[in-house]
């Protein structure tokens, strides 16, 4: 197939869910105008993963990293891998331009080997 199917098909599951919805088979209207925001505007929650060096005192600058950007952990998970550290986080609800500016951050510490995986997960906008 390629993008042209990829088009067709979605095109056919758009048609598919508002035939669901209207209890029927046509074609969906018209739509009206979208309400559109720029993506660095939106909230959602978020999981990421660092890649740090594993020594005391990486998880303070990682965390003192997203408390200046307003980024509040809900839950965070260290994998260890020799002299390294995977961190995985899920955060509370956050400001897409948050999260951004937190992970350009990161980037620049000296402890940060990598900053991975970044994904929305719920509550997006």
């Amino acid at each position: 197939g390629g993008m042209p199917t990829a088009s067709a098909l979605l095109g056919d599951l758009i048609d598919a869910a508002h035939n669901l919805r209207a209890g029927g088979a046509g074609r969906a209207p018209a739509l009206g105008a979208a309400n559109l925001r720029p993506v660095d505007e939106l909230n959602a929650q978020y999981y990421f993963t660092v890649d740090v060096l594993d020594r005391p005192g990486v998880l303070e600058q990682v965390a003192g990293v997203t408390a200046r950007h307003d980024v509040s952990i809900q839950s965070m998970v260290q994998d260890g891998m020799g002299d390294e550290a995977r961190l995985i986080f899920i955060s509370h609800t956050a400001c897409e331009r948050d999260m951004q500016a937190t992970l350009d951050d990161l980037r620049h510490l000296d402890v940060v080997e990598r900053v991975g995986t970044l994904l929305r997960v719920i509550g997006s906008e």
